[in-house]
């Protein structure tokens, strides 16, 4: 099962841990009831840290019922290029050998590693800033524009009109 986190389809809305906590228990409940292996929750957390702005919580708590979590460090964070996959050691390993089947893997990768460490260790903290910059982008577009905002008033970074 995978859930995109923030919710791009639905406007960027945030998902929250207790949702992520009724699909654990509602899967982990089916799965037991046919009798069949639990089935892994993976993350598309592209946006997840700003998920976790716009709901006051680290990133630990969306992930706690989750397998993986994948975070992209282009899409808000600002580096050029890169996703993090978060998991156990089984599951990296296993995305190792499924990415060098597929022909992926990049040499000299090491200036875009450098990016992403910075993305992160400095760009998380920013994500507050795009979603003020989005509100007032949307503002603009109702008052001034005329345009509507079909999802409602906009939660994280991202802008539909």
């Amino acid at each position: 099962v995978v859930v995109e986190n923030t919710h791009n389809v639905l406007g960027g809305v945030p998902v929250g841990a207790e949702y992520m906590s009724r699909l654990r228990h509602m899967m982990d409940a089916v799965c037991a009831a046919k009798g069949i292996g639990r089935v892994p929750i993976h993350i598309d957390g592209a946006r997840i840290f700003h998920a976790c702005e716009a709901l006051g919580v680290p990133p630990a708590v969306l992930a706690e019922h989750a397998d993986s979590v994948s975070v992209c460090l282009s899409k808000g964070l600002g580096a050029p290029a890169g996703t993090v996959l978060v998991g156990s050691a089984e599951t990296i390993r296993l995305a190792g050998r499924a990415r060098k089947r597929f022909g992926g893997g990049m040499r000299q990768s090491g200036v875009l590693a450098a990016a992403g460490t910075y993305a992160l260790e400095n760009n998380t903290r920013r994500v507050a800033e795009d979603r003020e910059r989005a509100q007032r982008l949307a503002s603009v577009l109702e008052g001034e524009g005329g345009f509507s905002l079909p999802y409602g008033p906009v939660r994280t970074n991202l802008v539909f009109f």
